[in-house]
């Protein structure tokens, strides 16, 4: 496809945005028990790719909904560069559970997600026997440090960083302000979970500087400076208000308080994509059904976690704001 195809491909995209959960939907299942829910899954077309829903777990819906999603992706995007983009976020997490499990002699496809530009056999060859060719160099410089990197934390790190710098790279080249806007936010958010994980699990500054992310918008060195502040310090940085802040942690422990940040960290990505998702000839439909996708499946894996451990759950502690 062309760039010329946008309006074709963002028809396409209109049609499967109208299948997302809605807020109606979000309260029935909320509201019902595990088995209910499952079935209310089904009426809203959730696993269409199943013949019999009541017999397959939840992350196997979840998981047919994202390869659809991602196939999606490859077959209608008139700028491929661009939506592979996106898809490089599976690489990150394969090259991860790749490399993790050849250090530990586990089966590599036990962890392994959807392929995103590169096939698994790539990922693994590349891991297992050095062979890099086909790699960016972003990625063959970034898997040689890892290689050589003792701490896996460091490692996973590492990997990280050479995915970012290879979008970033790609995102250059097309010149697309709203994907680049994204993709430096979502660097800036990845930097400030570090440093708000970093205080929570008491790190030095020396082990957490070289895991921070560089190309986005707030400077590393703003960063360290929050390294030991408590977090209503660290989210000033997302230029929220100390009346916000406890508005959206309220009276939360900290490990609640985390997870509000992190899905106040999403709606900032959201809100991104969503200023352009009605422009039918550029990028900004496909992103955000991209993100609302991966959105749902997440809230989707807490709130049936919750049911199971009898908890209760909201919209907004699910993060659901569409």
């Amino acid at each position: 496809m062309s760039k010329s195809d946008y309006p074709y491909a963002n028809g396409r995209i209109a049609v499967k945005t109208q299948q997302l959960i809605g807020r109606g939907q979000w309260q029935r299942l909320i509201e019902a028990g595990e088995g209910q829910a499952l079935k209310y899954l089904e009426e809203s077309a959730y696993g269409g790719h199943i013949d019999n829903i009541h017999d397959a777990p939840l992350e196997h819906l979840i998981k047919g909904e994202l390869d659809e999603l991602y196939a999606l992706l490859r077959e209608i995007s008139p700028d491929a560069e661009l939506t592979n983009i996106l898809l490089l976020f599976n690489d990150a997490h394969n090259l991860k559970a790749i490399t993790k499990a050849h250090r530990l002699d586990l089966n590599f496809r036990d962890y392994l997600t959807d392929p995103g530009v590169y096939t698994w056999e790539e990922l693994i060859d590349a891991v297992v026997n050095k062979n890099y060719a086909f790699l960016s160099e972003e990625l063959q410089e970034v898997l040689q440090n890892a290689e050589s990197e003792e701490n896996p934390r460091l490692a996973s790190a590492y990997i990280d960083k050479g995915i970012y710098q290879t979008m970033l790279k790609w995102v250059d080249r097309s010149k697309n302000a709203l994907m680049r806007e994204f993709i430096k936010t979502r660097i800036d958010n990845a930097n400030i979970m570090m440093v708000i994980r970093g205080n929570q699990l008491n790190w030095e500054p020396g082990e957490i500087e070289p895991m921070f992310i560089q190309g986005g918008t707030i400077e590393v060195n703003t960063l360290m400076s929050l390294l030991g502040e408590p977090l209503n310090q660290v989210v000033q940085l997302l230029g929220i208000s100390e009346h916000e802040y406890h508005q959206l942690v309220g009276n939360l422990n900290q490990n609640d308080s985390i997870a509000a940040i992190e899905q106040f960290l999403d709606t900032r990505l959201l809100k991104i994509a969503e200023r352009e998702k009605n422009n039918a000839f550029g990028i900004g439909p496909i992103l955000y059904y991209y993100y609302r996708r991966i959105i749902e499946a997440r809230a989707l894996r807490i709130l049936f976690a919750e049911k199971r451990a009898g908890m209760s759950s909201t919209l907004s502690a699910l993060g659901i704001v569409s």
